[in-house]
C-alpha cells in the first residue's frame, strides 16, 4: 500500500521493490547493511583524510552547518511515518547510521553527507573515489526511498528529501567554501594556533 501523503511518486515507483523487501527480509537487511557500510567507510576515509591532509577545517564547518539546520527543521515539525516503512536494524552495528525510527524527512542526512563527501573528495583531487561515492550515493537514495526511510513528496522525484539533501549539501558546501579562510583565521586566533 503506497504511503498516505499528498502524493508520492517515488513511493509508487518503488512499490514493487518495497513489497519485495517486505517479503525478503534477508535481501532487505543486506541492502541496508551495504548502504550503511558505505556511509561508515566514507566517514572513516573523510576523518583520516582530514587528519592527514587538511589545511582547513572546512569539513567540520560544513558538517556543523548542515546538521544544525537539519536539527532545527526536525525540532519544528514531524512527518507521519509511511505506512510501509521497513528501514530497520539489519543486525550489524553502524558508526554513522541510526536504525531507530526517526521522523527526519526534511532533507536526508544520509544523502547530504554522501554529497558533502563527494565534493570533499573532488576538492582533495580524489576524483575516482568521488565518482564511486557518487554512484553509491544514488544506490543509497534508492534504498532510502524503497525502505520508506524518506519521502519523495510530489509528482516527480526531483522534489524528494533525498535530492533536497544533495542540493542543500552543495549549497552549504559553497557557502562554507566562501567563508572557510575567515573561519579558519578566527579559530586559529581563538585557540592560539599559528
Amino acid at each position: 500500500m503506497p504511503t498516505k501523503c499528498l502524493y508520492d511518486a517515488g513511493h509508487e515507483w518503488t512499490l514493487n521493490s518495497n513489497l519485495y523487501f517486505q517479503n525478503h527480509e534477508a535481501v532487505r537487511q543486506v541492502t541496508i547493511i551495504l548502504s550503511s557500510l558505505h556511509i561508515d567507510i566514507t566517514f572513516l576515509v573523510i576523518v583520516i583524510a582530514f587528519l592527514l591532509l587538511a589545511k582547513s577545517a572546512r569539513i567540520i564547518y560544513l558538517t556543523l552547518v548542515f546538521y544544525t539546520i537539519r536539527g532545527v527543521c526536525q525540532a519544528l515539525f514531524l512527518f507521519q511515518y509511511p505506512s510501509d516503512w521497513i528501514f530497520d536494524d539489519p543486525g550489524l552495528f553502524s558508526l554513522m547510521v541510526p536504525y531507530q525510527k526517526a521522523s527526519d524527512f526534511y532533507y536526508s542526512g544520509h544523502s547530504g553527507f554522501l554529497m558533502m563527501s563527494t565534493l570533499e573528495f573532488i576538492q582533495m583531487r580524489l576524483v575516482s573515489v568521488a565518482f564511486i561515492n557518487f554512484l553509491l550515493m544514488l544506490f543509497t537514495g534508492w534504498m532510502l526511498i524503497t525502505t520508506r526511510a524518506h519521502y519523495t513528496i510530489g509528482k516527480v522525484t526531483l522534489d524528494s528529501d533525498i535530492v533536497i539533501g544533495w542540493t542543500f549539501a552543495i549549497y552549504t558546501y559553497r557557502v562554507v567554501y566562501l567563508y572557510k579562510k575567515t573561519w579558519d583565521n578566527f579559530f586559529r586566533k581563538l585557540f592560539g594556533i599559528a
